[in-house]
């Protein structure tokens, strides 16, 4: 289950779809770099791919950035 492994943040903040959490997941995974969050660039390139998940829904692709620069294990 997804929680057990990668904590609720992303589940609980995307209706409890696990697929979707999943998808973020992974595209965040791929997209980063070590210390994205300093460079505007990476930030930027997560952001695009996130985007891309999210099917372009600009409110949401900013609250998940937001919750997955603040999560440790990004």
């Amino acid at each position: 289950m997804w929680q057990a492994c990668n904590g609720p943040a992303l589940y609980d903040n995307l209706s409890r779809n696990e697929g979707l959490a999943l998808q973020v997941d992974g595209a965040v995974r791929a997209s980063r770099q070590d210390d994205w969050r300093n460079n505007t660039f990476e930030v930027k390139k997560a952001k695009i791919a996130l985007k891309g998940v999210l099917q372009g829904d600009e409110g949401l692709t900013k609250r998940v950035l937001e919750l997955v620069k603040n999560q440790n294990e990004y």
